[in-house]
């Protein structure tokens, strides 16, 4: 799920959890064989989205340049 595209973007300018594509695919799983809402799976992408943004945000290459 996501790969390559998704996760080269992410390699190239992002410090992300290393679980994430697990969780994509989990929620991939969940969305096709439990038939998630909309509403359900945009739920989990913003918590995915934040836990990105929490690891980013948390990286010392992020801080670096107002050093």
């Amino acid at each position: 799920m996501g790969s390559p595209s998704l996760f080269k973007t992410l390699d190239n300018s992002v410090n992300y959890p290393k679980d994430l594509g697990e969780y994509l695919e989990w929620l991939w799983y969940q969305a096709t064989e439990q038939r998630l809402k909309e509403e359900e799976i945009q739920d989990v992408l913003n918590i995915l989205t934040e836990w990105v943004s929490l690891c980013e945000k948390n990286s010392p290459g992020g801080d670096m340049e107002n050093i």
